[in-house]
Formats: C-alpha cells, sequence, structure tokens
C-alpha cells in the first residue's frame, strides 16, 4: 500500500470514528428519552452496546494504521542508511 492509500485509508478510519461518536451521542439521548418514558432499555441498550463496539474496532484500526506507518517509517530509515545492501534479486558477493 503507498503512501495516498495509507493517508486515505486513515482519513476514512477518522470519519467513521467521528460519524460512530455522533451516533453514540444520539443513542445515549434515545436511551435517557426511553427510561424518562418508563419505555424497556433492552433495544436501546443493545443498540449502543453496538454502537460503542464498532467504536472500538475503528479504534484499533486506526492505531494499526498508525503503527503499519511507523514500521514503514523505520524501515525506510533503516535502508536509506544501509546503501551499500544488495538490492532485492541483486547478486551476493564472490558469486
Amino acid at each position: 500500500m503507498d503512501h495516498a492509500q495509507e493517508q486515505e485509508r486513515l482519513f476514512e478510519t477518522e470519519r467513521y470514528i467521528a460519524e460512530a461518536k455522533a451516533l453514540i451521542a444520539r443513542q445515549r439521548a434515545v436511551l435517557e428519552r426511553t427510561a424518562r418514558w418508563g419505555h424497556p432499555l433492552d433495544a436501546a441498550h443493545a443498540t449502543l452496546d453496538a454502537l460503542e463496539s464498532s467504536l472500538r474496532m475503528f479504534e484499533n484500526n486506526r492505531q494499526r494504521i498508525h503503527m503499519m506507518r511507523k514500521a514503514a517509517r523505520a524501515i525506510g530509515e533503516m535502508k536509506s542508511k544501509n546503501p551499500a545492501a544488495p538490492a532485492a534479486g541483486g547478486r551476493k558477493p564472490g558469486r
């Protein structure tokens, strides 16, 4: 995955996180109204749980993207510090 694709994936994940947070806030308001009106809360709680689970998944995905980018930068730095290393498929010394 190139840098532009990684950046797009990160922006998309950030957008999903923002949307999930907005939905969670809205669902909490629904839960409060439902409780005030004396209606059963099972469905409202289940929906909130599902939204919070999705948010955790998106946040974990964002963390993985950051870790992959950090690892890619570290590999790039190692390669730039050792330019004498043969390229993949290159000839080995003494052959």
